[in-house]
């Protein structure tokens, strides 16, 4: 599969302005515009395109920010939309690490004492796990047809010779 992410972001650029233009800034279909747009921004090669990301996920925040400003605190959509505010600014904060030390903070987790945790469950799922191998059926070989098995072929064919030249005797 070919990754096209520079062709997305063109069409996601033309999404997002076409749904500016149909809904207000704080429409959770404007949000959700910029939000993709920065998610294609972020696996484009260049630098450029990761600062458009950066810039993607602010706009997406201002918009969940005047959202919620809008509704009231007890209306049933205003938690989900906090949560995902939070998810929000989280993302800001990965785009705006360098991009090496994003990958150079997983592994020293991996390594370090969090990294304890995920080897321990990972001894622990091996252990427990079934072995099925002996479940596991063996396709036959096909074996060549043999000597024997043309002997008797070919005995038959004799035999079958012999008793019509006797019959038309």
């Amino acid at each position: 599969m070919i990754e096209k992410f520079d062709q997305a972001v063109g069409d996601l650029k033309t999404a997002l302005t076409l749904k500016q233009e149909l809904h207000e800034e704080t429409s959770s279909q404007v949000s959700s515009a910029h939000y993709m747009l920065a998610l294609a921004l972020e696996y484009c090669t260049s630098d450029a395109a990761r600062k458009e990301a950066v810039t993607e996920v602010e706009h997406a925040i201002a918009s969940f920010e005047g959202r919620i400003a809008k509704m009231s605190a007890d209306a049933p959509a205003h938690k989900d939309e906090t949560q995902m505010l939070e998810e929000l600014k989280l993302k800001l904060s990965e785009l705006q690490a360098p991009k090496s030390d994003v990958t150079s903070e997983l592994v020293k987790n991996v390594f370090s004492g969090e990294g304890a945790a995920l080897k321990e469950s990972v001894i622990q799922a091996m252990q427990s796990s079934n072995d099925l191998s002996s479940l596991v059926r063996k396709k036959e070989k096909k074996r060549p047809a043999s000597a024997h098995t043309q002997d008797t072929t070919t005995a038959k064919k004799a035999k079958v010779e012999d008793v019509t030249d006797e019959e038309s005797k």
